[in-house]
């Protein structure tokens, strides 16, 4: 017969940070023009600034006993709603 096995897993979410051009300061891309072709610079780049973060994400899931641990990556739909967000890639 057919086995079926449940797996258990984590899922978070890393938000886009867009902090507000100030004068003279270099132009920040946006996760919007980078996720589809350059995703694992942006993965890079979040390692780098959230370490901490996805660090606990991950003792999490292990402490959870997690086969699984999803990462996705979300941001505003307009900047200046908190509320409404897309999901740009997991």
């Amino acid at each position: 017969g057919i086995f079926k096995q449940t797996q258990n897993m984590t899922a978070f979410a890393l938000s886009e940070y867009t902090p507000q051009a100030a004068a003279g300061s270099p132009q920040v891309i946006s996760w919007r023009d980078k996720i589809d072709n350059q995703r694992g610079a942006v993965l890079a780049t979040e390692l780098k600034n959230n370490s901490f973060k996805l660090a606990k994400w991950t003792a999490q899931s292990l402490l959870a006993g997690a086969d699984q641990m999803k990462i996705g990556f979300v941001s505003r739909s307009n900047p200046k709603n908190a509320l409404e967000h897309v999901i740009l890639g997991t």
